[in-house]
């Protein structure tokens, strides 16, 4: 598969963004406000349907009020058939 220049691949989901620490530990309630957002889709390719949620890496946008560069992430799992979506972070960059 030809990936065209600039794109972004993920080759496999990791469970884990802390040394150790699930992503499921760390429960987030909401994104903090005033902050804009870049949603990266990081949801593993099914070669058939599945009943498996999509995943988002959600990071801060440079800006004036969130800083030259972003230091922190969160995690979205997206609803599924069996379970609502979910929120997870921040995590350090």
């Amino acid at each position: 598969m030809q990936v065209p220049p600039g794109a972004v691949t993920v080759t496999e989901t990791v469970a884990v963004c802390e040394p150790g620490v699930p992503i499921e530990a760390k429960p987030a309630p909401a994104l903090p406000e005033g902050v804009e957002f870049a949603r990266i889709d990081v949801t593993p390719r099914m070669r058939s349907a599945s009943f498996g949620h999509t995943t988002t890496l959600i990071v801060p946008v440079p800006s004036a009020d969130a800083g030259a560069a972003p230091t922190q992430f969160w995690v979205q799992y997206g609803k599924s058939t069996n379970a609502p979506a979910r929120l997870f972070g921040p995590f350090p960059l």
